[in-house]
């Protein structure tokens, strides 16, 4: 499946699922970074999130945390949760992880546009209280990452091609 029919169908889900009105405008509690790192070792990249406040393990929250590709094909690498909108074979229902592709193009309220995003990519990830844990393989990222992830929320939004924006809280 092309990451564009991807973002196509998550468009298309969240629009039957999701009310406009229902995009957040604000952020939860746990959608902020209190610290974050990167590490690599025996060809696994482990990305270590601490949170604002308890990151839960079901929510109606669309969003989660990203880190920004420092070069490659993709713009970011994602852990998110976006129940009901079934885009991932990996825990479709709850956390799970993408390479992102942000556009150039010039969003309405969000921070930026969704222009794609992968496939499957699989990743051990684990939840404890306000720290978020993530394994993945070397080969499934298409690039060095930067360090500092943000936090975020999926937003519609009318300047984006795809109708998808993200929210990041700079805060």
């Amino acid at each position: 499946m092309t990451s564009k029919l991807m973002a196509t169908m998550l468009v298309a889900a969240l629009a039957t699922i999701v009310a406009v009105p229902a995009f957040a405008t604000s952020f939860a509690s746990w959608q902020s970074v209190s610290d974050s790192n990167i590490s690599t070792g025996n060809g696994m990249t482990t990305f270590t999130i601490n949170a604002g406040d308890t990151i839960p393990i079901k929510t109606n929250v669309l969003g989660g945390f990203g880190w920004f590709y420092a070069d490659g094909p993709n713009t970011v690498f994602a852990v998110t949760t976006h129940n009901g909108v079934q885009d991932s074979v990996q825990n479709p229902n709850g956390w799970h992880v993408h390479n992102v592709q942000l556009t150039g193009e010039t969003p309405v309220s969000a921070t930026a546009c969704i222009g794609s995003v992968s496939d499957v990519t699989t990743a051990g990830i684990s939840i404890h209280g306000n720290t978020l844990n993530v394994n993945v393989p070397n080969t499934k990222l298409t690039g060095s990452l930067k360090q500092g992830a943000v936090a975020f929320s999926i937003v519609g939004d009318g300047g984006c091609g795809s109708g998808l924006g993200v929210l990041v809280n700079t805060s």
